[in-house]
């Protein structure tokens, strides 16, 4: 669980601790010394190949969500076996090193190791498992869609159970052989348990039923109800002859007897109710139970003696970290663990965690590089951290974030990051972590409901600073709780001036369920979001045109005025993945074909579109056959330069594209756990990647193939005047073949643009306003060639005719205005065109000549798109290294 801190818990908690310390002095085991912690060392020689480095210490990654953690202890307990994405981890539990690590082509999600250190048994997509423990090597594989339960304590059986019918199924270690399958359940089963003398077997279904069963036989001893309340979670003994349940109701656990479905005792005093840990000591003499408020971060791990219900010992111990609890062998070392993170193994009789380790909780949720891309500022369950790329060191925790959050922003000298998360943004400086300035997502957040709404206010899911640095945005979700009569979350855009922290504009984009948002492009400036053209509810038809042609579109709004800039249909009836160039002038978009069978549904080839925002238009299309299992892609993202598409696998394989050509450049696979966030390099040397199971990985990119000249030799001046001429056209794919093109020609380009692209020019500000006068002429052709003309001056007159709004115009004036400034947003003029694509072809060569044309294009009318993507252009450019200018 993870929250604020509330004042009430934590008095409460100092109570329980103190009330714990007391208890505890009384009743420590005698014999047991404390022991130090131990240091969870870095991955080292297991990096995959091609990995560089790793930020982090490597953990003791699972990923559960059933309260069954994909952990075991040898009988000795002596190694501890764990799961990752798709590998089995093997570590020494003397010293905490990783001794090895086994592939599994499938994420493993239940771990048994027999009693006698015999068999270890692992659950596949498809089958059991029997591996040797020392080794890992599978010695049988069971092929069965149920889950390893539980072992006989000779080791000769395996239990299988979680069938719909109810079917629990007994195997032969040995041979790996089915022996029988019994037969008197109707729901599924959970938590089998052999009797200590192996000759009984206990089988509880979701119904309650219980039935004993004689192992010898396979014959039905007993059966009967159990009116066990119902549970969060319940755990049998390891005799099999106790059940402890944890009920729904904040009730105390109760502890029953399996042979005669009797109530044997309740839990006594304090925290006598749990939230979802609980577990047997394997002698059976202990019970650990936790207990943490909703959305607190310290919670409280008690020890309790099953045969009185009387507590034994009490410690504090982060929520986060003890959702689920298991016990070591020696009864002493307790396991803990939460859904999707790491494991801890606490020494249950002071309290004092056993690995002491300096990364992320949870999955990696954001990256981000400083410009000169030494130093990585990850993102991750309630903290920003500070890496050293090549060493993968943490130099310190940045800052805390309550409640997590996901989105970074660097700003523009890179001293500082901008975050997202809880109630508030945040602005923290590099070098020491300070809070430079704090952005509220709510006007009047001591109305918000209290925490224990799972919804108290607004959540930013992305941030970004614009390419002047001086301007913050955030995209978060604004819940129920705040809109009574809403339905569902509402998706809201908050601008703020970074210097004051002052909020500059708010609007709303929707409701969740209706708008897809997509991301804020770089630069900020503008915003994308997907829409399906299937009816949608009144309210959002009339808020959002839609071009019904097609099942999907994108639209690309302004963020501060959210008119839509451009509509992109997406070709393909399922549209998925997307990324915006560093530049913010392209979007690329992955589209499948989908086959709807009688069978089921068939996902075709992925095909990655280019888009050209300027004009909406499509720049480039590849397609790629190999998708794989999950529609194929998780991530993509371009590198730096625009030139290079990245892409991530489902399956974990990064893979690198030519966005001109198609052709791919790079695949490196070998990381076992999902990718959930990544960052390049400024010079485009290395990748960062963040995954699923806390850890950030450093790939070297210098085996990547170079893209491909477009052009062999130096072009003719026939061919220089035809790329001219495409950069104008209405052939978009034909203009992005040429600023790539005159790219790679810069002696020959940067003076044929230096020749012929211009400053803008001012338009006459009285002319203007006369026309837009003329918008509400009682002439109808007055009227006409006013539009006419003003829409043929540009963006320019988009301030003007905002101004013109403000003055409450007649009905067909704001009609003709809302029109005009529709149309002004998307470039049609063949000269804005040639101007806009030769800015982009300039920021691609990037040497020092192109960069004085851009100083001078940027000196033009503030108003002018020309002048702010070359301004835009130059900012880029400060943080490319090895640029002078």
């Amino acid at each position: 669980m993870v929250g604020s801190r509330k004042t009430c818990i934590l008095s409460v908690v100092a109570v329980l601790l103190g009330a714990a310390r007391q208890v505890s002095a009384q009743s420590e085991l005698p014999g047991l010394q404390e022991r130090p912690p131990l240091r969870n060392d870095l991955y080292g020689d297991h990096l995959p190949p091609g990995a560089i480095a790793r930020m982090g210490t490597i953990q003791l990654w699972h990923y559960t969500s059933s309260g069954d953690i994909p952990a075991a202890f040898s009988p000795d307990g002596k190694v501890l076996t764990t799961a990752g994405s798709k590998s089995l981890r093997m570590w020494d539990m003397t010293t905490g090193k990783l001794l090895r690590e086994i592939a599994d082509n499938y994420q493993v999600s239940r771990i048994f190791c027999s009693p006698k250190g015999r068999f270890l048994a692992t659950r596949g997509e498809k089958s059991i498992n029997l591996r040797d423990p020392n080794t890992g090597q599978i010695l049988h594989s069971i092929s069965t869609s149920m889950w390893p339960s539980a072992f006989s304590p000779d080791d000769k059986l395996l239990v299988t159970s979680g069938s719909p019918d109810g079917s629990v199924d007994l195997w032969e270690t040995a041979t790996g052989k089915h022996v029988i399958s019994l037969k008197g359940h109707k729901e599924g089963v959970h938590s089998p348990a052999f009797t200590s003398d192996g000759k009984t077997l206990f089988t509880m279904d979701s119904g309650k039923k219980v039935c004993l069963w004689a192992v010898a036989s396979g014959t039905l001893r007993k059966s009967f109800d159990m009116q066990v309340p119902q549970w969060r979670t319940v755990r049998i003994s390891p005799d099999g002859q106790t059940l402890a349940v944890v009920p729904y109701s904040r009730e105390a656990v109760s502890l029953w007897d399996t042979e005669t479905g009797k109530e044997r005792v309740r839990l006594q005093g304090e925290l006598a109710h749990a939230r979802y840990g609980l577990a047997f000591s394997l002698d059976g003499k202990i019970l650990a139970t936790n207990w943490a408020e909703p959305w607190a971060e310290e919670g409280a791990v008690s020890l309790w003696d099953p045969a009185t219900g009387k507590l034994i010992r009490r410690f504090s111990a982060p929520a986060s970290a003890i959702e689920f609890l298991q016990f070591a062998p020696d009864g002493r070392t307790l396991l803990g663990a939460a859904g999707g993170t790491r494991l801890h193994l606490w020494d249950s009789q002071t309290g004092r965690e056993l690995f002491v380790t300096s990364g992320h909780e949870g999955m990696i949720r954001s990256l981000a590089l400083t410009p000169d891309s030494k130093q990585v500022i990850s993102m991750a369950d309630n903290t920003i951290r500070l890496w050293d790329v090549m060493t993968g060191r943490q130099i310190r925790v940045v800052a805390h974030t309550p409640h997590g959050g996901s989105g970074l922003s660097i700003t523009r000298d890179g001293q500082a990051v901008l975050s997202g998360g809880y109630t508030r943004l945040r602005l923290n400086e590099l070098a020491t972590g300070k809070e430079l300035q704090s952005f509220p997502l709510d006007e009047n957040p001591e109305k918000l409901p209290r925490p224990e709404s799972f919804l108290p206010g607004h959540s930013s899911q992305h941030v970004g600073v614009s390419t002047d640095g001086r301007t913050a945005v955030s995209v978060s979700s604004q819940p129920r709780q705040i809109r009574p009569n809403a339905f569902g979350a509402v998706n809201v855009v908050d601008v703020w001036d970074i210097a004051s922290g002052k909020a500059v504009s708010r609007r709303e984009l929707g409701y969740s369920h209706e708008v897809n948002f997509l991301g804020l492009a770089p630069g900020v400036r503008t915003l994308g979001i997907s829409v399906s053209s299937l009816p949608p509810p009144q309210a959002l038809q009339e808020k959002i045109p839609r071009d019904e042609s097609n099942t999907h579109q994108i639209l690309i709004q302004g963020v501060l005025t959210g008119r839509n800039i451009v509509s992109l249909p997406q070709p393909d009836n399922y549209s998925h993945d997307h990324a915006f160039s560093p530049d913010a002038r392209t979007l690329v978009t992955t589209t499948n074909t989908v086959k709807h069978t009688a069978q089921g549904s068939e996902i075709g080839a992925a095909t990655f579109h280019f888009w050209e925002l300027a004009t909406g238009k499509e720049r480039f299309a590849f397609q790629v056959t190999d998708t794989s299992r999950y529609y194929g892609f998780g991530q993509v993202a371009f590198l730096p330069g625009a030139r290079i598409l990245a892409t991530i696998r489902h399956e974990g394989a990064i893979q690198l594209w030519d966005a001109v050509t198609g052709k791919e450049l790079f695949r490196r696979t070998g990381s076992d756990s999902h990718v959930s966030a990544l960052a390049f390099s400024h010079d485009e040397k290395f990748l960062v990647t963040g995954h699923q199971d806390s850890t950030i990985l450093v790939w070297d990119l210098s085996t990547a193939k170079k893209p491909e000249r477009l052009i062999g030799g130096q072009p003719s001046k026939d061919q220089l005047e035809a790329w001219w001429s495409d950069l104008a056209g209405a052939d978009a794919a034909k203009a992005y073949r040429a600023i790539r093109c005159l790219a790679e020609v810069p002696q020959q380009a940067v003076p044929l643009f230096r020749d012929r692209v211009h400053v803008a020019k001012t338009v006459p500000e009285k002319e203007v306003n006369r026309l837009i006068t003329d918008l509400d002429s009682g002439e109808f052709a007055k009227r006409e060639a006013a539009s006419r003309q003003l829409s043929d001056l540009g963006e320019q007159i988009e301030p003007f005719l905002e101004a013109a709004l403000r003055t409450k115009p007649t009905g067909e004036q704001r009609r003709r205005i809302e029109q005009l400034l529709t149309a002004v947003l998307t470039v049609r003029s063949p000269e804005q065109l040639r101007s806009l694509r030769a800015i982009e072809a300039l920021e691609h060569i990037g040497n020092p000549e192109a960069g004085k044309i851009l100083e001078s294009l940027a000196k033009g009318p503030p108003a002018s798109r020309q002048t702010r993507e070359a301004q835009d252009s130059l900012d880029r450019l400060a943080w490319k290294p090895g640029v002078q200018r």
